[in-house]
């Protein structure tokens, strides 16, 4: 790569993954990398997605790319009625595209129409974001314009005049599996808005301990933990521990993590993408665990107590050994809070510093 800022990931379950940065569009396949720059109209890649036919559709600065086999075709404000600058593409049931754009959304299905512009919003509305369908209703996050919900071609509004949203930016969306829609905010924060039609909001002012108010990318696992990428707190993990909410945080002062910038989120069969300022990071799982039933030690007051001297090794979530030694006792004290894996006597098991 030229450029170290990765500003969009894809997994392709059959090529491998799509790495798009401010200057070029990379394919990793394994150990090896393909460079397809050249295909596009402007190097800056803002957008990655793959249509119900497995076609590659790429956003740029200088409007869209499409990859069908091996022929490309582009739109563009010099060819078609889109916008040049893309912001996201997703797909309804029936492989129609909606485009989000700096100049509203557009739809392509074997042709393109405009479906929202500034007669539909206001004049600082119409710069749409993020795009995600929530069953058949396309959710719409845009830059100062709210939150919106579009369904048989009517539009309901949110924004912080009329709804518990605390910011009118959206930089990322996702749907959980109950079809809640939650938003990553440049300013307030995680935003969720419930099928209940309330709202959640998890910020510096509503927890001292929140990483970030500044966030960049969102992305659910397998298991539903939300993975949330910032501008400057590096990336971390939410998810609720008995009902309540708690984030494990991911930073260059306590990982490899180039940057503290994370910019956009990404997950294959085995391991996690997070593409930063400064790079590409995979994140697998160096450390296997295996729970046991009965631990062979007890934990008082952030100690570990066991009944002979045993070699001791104390990894970070992330696989860094922070403590190796052989003893009978484990102060836990120095180390941060969070969760962490304990290996003794054969046996791997996981602690909560706290």
């Amino acid at each position: 790569m030229v450029e170290n800022q990765i500003n969009c990931l894809l997994v392709d379950e059959n090529q491998g993954l799509w790495v798009g940065t401010n200057w070029g569009l990379y394919l990793k396949s394994g150990g090896v990398w393909q460079e397809f720059t050249s295909n596009l109209p402007n190097p800056q890649v803002r957008s990655l997605s793959l249509d119900n036919s497995g076609n590659l559709w790429v956003g740029t600065l200088s409007g869209l790319s499409i990859k069908e086999g091996n022929e490309w075709t582009t739109y563009n404000n010099q060819n078609s009625i889109i916008s040049n600058q893309i912001n996201d593409v997703v797909f309804n049931n029936d492989n129609h595209a909606y485009i989000a754009t700096i100049s509203g959304l557009f739809k392509y299905d074997s042709e393109l129409s405009l479906v929202l512009d500034t007669s539909s919003l206001e004049n600082s509305f119409v710069n749409v974001r993020a795009l995600a369908f929530k069953g058949d209703s396309l959710v719409i996050g845009t830059v100062n314009g709210g939150l919106g919900y579009l369904y048989n071609n009517s539009m309901i509004w949110h924004n912080t005049s009329n709804s518990g949203m605390n910011d009118n930016t959206a930089t990322d969306l996702t749907i959980d599996n109950n079809q809640n829609v939650w938003l990553a905010a440049p300013y307030g924060g995680l935003v969720a808005h419930l099928n209940t039609d309330n709202w959640l909001i998890y910020n510096t002012s509503e927890n001292n301990q929140w990483p970030s108010n500044s966030l960049t990318a969102l992305l659910f696992d397998e298991e539903q933990f939300l993975f949330v990428g910032s501008n400057g707190a590096g990336f971390f993990r939410f998810y609720y521990n008995n009902g309540i909410p708690t984030t494990e945080i991911y930073n260059s002062q306590n990982t490899l993590l180039p940057s503290d910038y994370v910019l956009c989120l990404a997950k294959d069969e085995s391991d996690y993408w997070i593409g930063t300022e400064q790079g590409l990071v995979r994140w697998g799982s160096s450390v296997s665990i295996s729970e046991s039933e009965i631990n062979d030690f007890t934990k008082e007051n952030n100690t570990l107590l066991f009944s002979e001297n045993l070699h001791v090794e104390l990894y970070s979530i992330t696989g860094q050994c922070v403590y190796s030694e052989k003893s009978s006792k484990v102060d836990l004290n120095p180390y941060k809070k969070g969760i962490y894996i304990l290996v003794y006597n054969s046996k791997k098991t996981k602690i909560f510093i706290d």
